[in-house]
């Protein structure tokens, strides 16, 4: 049996705030863990213009799960009521409109599309800077023959994993649903040029592909 929730955390804020702009809009209904949202309407409503709105909504409260934030009280009459990790809103309304509701699913937006907050952009732009700087010094220590194939791999090696660390999380992701995107084809790439011995340009392609994420800022 669902239980209503007195102090919501802070993303259920913005759905709330996405009711009281949408007056035809009577409930939303969300699952984060699955990444479904649904919202009930009564009467004829542009879907499009909804959706267009809801994505916006949808990219802030993935913005606020990936962070900490203390949560704010709720405006006097929503009703928040959770169940098997689905958080609904509902508007104040009589107890017979829910059976009128028409719940109709919309699409989640994809996490790629949020942006990065502060503390990431600058974590991604530490792991340039050790990929671009492990790969300059094993590159150096490769031309002068000062030290063993076995160590400047190795220092590439810690080059490309920092380099690529990103990358992998985001593939793992990707993968996990069936879908490909440009992390894969880097990491691709890259290993295939670690198997021919191109070390310092397999550095070098994780180093600007690692560096154009970090400057992609919030």
């Amino acid at each position: 049996m669902a239980n209503p929730v007195s102090a919501p955390a802070g993303w259920t804020e913005d759905l709330i705030r996405f009711l009281q702009s949408q007056p035809s809009v009577s409930a939303v209904r969300v699952n984060p863990t699955d990444r479904t949202v649904a919202l009930a309407t009564l009467g004829t409503i542009d879907v499009s213009d909804l959706e267009a709105q809801l994505a916006e909504v949808l990219r802030a409260v993935d913005q606020k799960l990936a962070e900490t934030g203390a949560g704010q009280a709720r405006p006097v009459g929503f009703v928040v009521r959770e169940s098997s990790g689905v958080t609904t809103i509902e508007r104040p309304t009589c107890a017979t409109a829910p059976r009128l509701w028409q719940w109709r699913d919309f699409q989640w937006p994809e996490p790629d599309a949020v942006q990065p907050s502060e503390p990431e952009w600058k974590l991604l732009a530490l792991l340039a800077t050790v990929c671009g700087v492990g790969g300059l010094t094993a590159f150096a220590l490769s031309a002068t023959g000062a030290v063993s194939p076995v160590v400047v791999n190795a220092i590439y090696g810690v080059a490309l994993i920092a380099g690529g660390w990103d990358a992998v999380i985001d593939t793992g992701e990707n993968l996990r649903r069936w879908k490909v995107d440009i992390h894969f084809l880097m990491l691709a790439v890259a290993v295939g040029a670690v198997l021919i011995g191109a070390w310092g340009e397999a550095s070098l392609l994780l180093f600007l592909f690692s560096a154009s994420g970090a400057m992609e800022l919030p």
